[in-house]
């Protein structure tokens, strides 16, 4: 404890020897004993080099920076333009996942090598089977002097029935020999058929008069198991019931009869086969483009393996001719 006759120092009130001229604590000179000098501060105030003036310091500084920080984001907001508002989703894993094709969903490559090709050479009937929409050349597009693959060729019991792609270069020409017949199940007579499945729709023109009584040509379609049953539009010459006209026939095993027997003296006509399932249309058109229906929806009950089929008949010693074009199909 400093004795009572002890000098203090003025600035910092720090106990001072009495003869000392400056302050060893704060640095200060210090006035001659007895001199007139300034009222020293009290011990409550804040010296320099203090801790607190530190405080002090760094506070009122922080308080400035955030001051200017408030007043530039205030000045940015009134002279930049409205941003446009961003939303970012990102997903979970687990619902990433489940957007992801699976493996089986994702359709393998198409395999060309194992597509069906149609041969340039006639083959065998029940070889092929196409799904070709459109027209269908009777011709083969790859060597017009031979017919179409698409087509099987059964020329029947007569030699004299033939087929030819030369005596009208626009159409196939159909010969059948006398002694020819389709009707109740006789097969004598020649064929050009096409193997097709399930339903269908076909249409053809056809030019040729049949003059004679018990000549025609058929346009229908068969089962491929049993081929004596079949649904057909018959164009032919009957004496007994009236002489040229059109019908509709059909054959269940061998068991035939005409239905809706309509004269017709015309050499050319349009005909139009359809299928849906057990149902079958069989309509003809003089022109192509308006049409009349023979049977609508018929019930018949036939296999899913059919076949088209054209036939030509003649019973009388001479044969008959036809001429098949615009042959198309339409489902």
């Amino acid at each position: 404890m400093a004795p009572r006759t002890a000098r203090r120092c003025p600035y910092c009130d720090t106990a001072i020897e009495p003869s000392a001229t400056f302050c060893s604590h704060c640095g200060n000179t210090l006035p001659a004993i007895g001199a007139t000098q300034m009222l020293p501060p009290t011990r409550t105030s804040v010296q320099r080099g203090s801790p607190l003036l530190w405080v002090i310091t760094i506070a009122v500084l922080g308080v400035v920076l955030g001051l200017v920080g408030v007043l530039w984001s205030q000045t940015s907001r009134r002279t930049l333009p409205d941003a446009p508002v961003v939303i970012i989703v990102t997903a979970t894993p687990q619902a990433t996942t489940a957007l992801m094709p699976r493996e089986t969903d994702i359709p393998a490559p198409l395999n060309t090598s194992v597509l069906p090709t149609i041969p340039s050479v006639p083959t065998p009937m029940n070889s092929i089977s196409s799904p070709l929409i459109g027209l269908i050349p009777f011709r083969d597009p790859n060597n017009p002097d031979i017919l179409n693959s698409f087509w099987g060729w059964q020329p029947g019991s007569s030699t004299a029935s033939d087929y030819s792609l030369e005596m009208n270069p626009g159409a196939l020409t159909l010969i059948g020999g006398s002694g020819s017949s389709y009707w109740g199940g006789n097969f004598a007579s020649p064929l050009l058929l096409h193997s097709v499945q399930g339903d269908f729709e076909a249409q053809v023109k056809v030019v040729g008069l049949p003059k004679r009584d018990i000549q025609g040509f058929r346009f229908g379609v068969r089962s491929s198991q049993d081929r004596s049953t079949w649904v057909a539009i018959t164009r032919a010459s009957q004496d007994n019931i009236g002489g040229q006209l059109i019908s509709a026939s059909m054959s269940q095993q061998g068991n035939s009869r005409l239905t809706n027997i309509t004269p017709y003296p015309n050499d050319t006509v349009y005909l139009k086969l359809s299928r849906t399932k057990s149902l079958f249309t069989l309509s003809y058109s003089v022109n192509g483009n308006n049409w009349v229906t023979l049977e609508k929806n018929y019930v018949f009950e036939l296999s899913i393996e059919t076949e088209i089929f054209f036939s030509i008949e003649s019973t009388p010693p001479d044969g008959f001719i036809i001429e098949l074009s615009d042959f198309i199909m339409l489902k």
